[in-house]
């Protein structure tokens, strides 16, 4: 399965508040697959990171919590190594979903601050601003309120 319907599955799944730990497990692994394949994606679909954020927002809707068994080092790794390829709303949205699903690590946010999002405040539209808000105060409300810039 391609990245655009597997993000909207998880998307649906999440909106009905179904899917298990091992479903959404199943699909955050698949979709590492596909990212890690990117550049094989045919040339009638879309990269699979551009279904990045819709997955991680399905995912963190599905099942009764929030907070998921994820591994996401790989993924936290490869968000810093292909960030350009991202959209600036998809970016932050991804970052948002890893914070809500309690896999985000606080040197991992830090380097989306100073100087990447403090450089493009121009750019975030009223949405953007909410979500980076709503995503440092939630990493910060989990950490050392002093590890963490505002």
């Amino acid at each position: 399965m391609s990245a655009t319907p597997l993000a909207a599955a998880a998307f649906v799944l999440g909106r009905a508040g179904r899917g298990i730990d091992g479903l959404c497990k199943a699909m955050f692994d698949h979709m590492m697959d596909l990212l890690e394949r990117g550049a094989n994606f045919s040339v009638s679909e879309e990269p699979p990171q551009h279904a990045l954020a819709k997955l991680l927002d399905g995912i963190v809707m599905m099942g009764s919590t929030r907070k998921k068994e994820l591994d996401a080092q790989w993924l936290m790794q490869w968000v810093c190594s292909n960030y350009m390829t991202l959209s600036l709303g998809d970016l932050i949205r991804v970052n948002r979903n890893l914070v809500r699903l309690g896999i985000a690590e606080s040197d991992y946010l830090k380097i989306f601050v100073d100087p990447f999002l403090t450089d493009r405040v121009s750019e975030l539209t009223k949405d953007d601003i909410m979500q980076v808000t709503h995503t440092y105060n939630a990493a910060r409300s989990e950490e050392n309120p002093s590890e963490i810039p505002a």
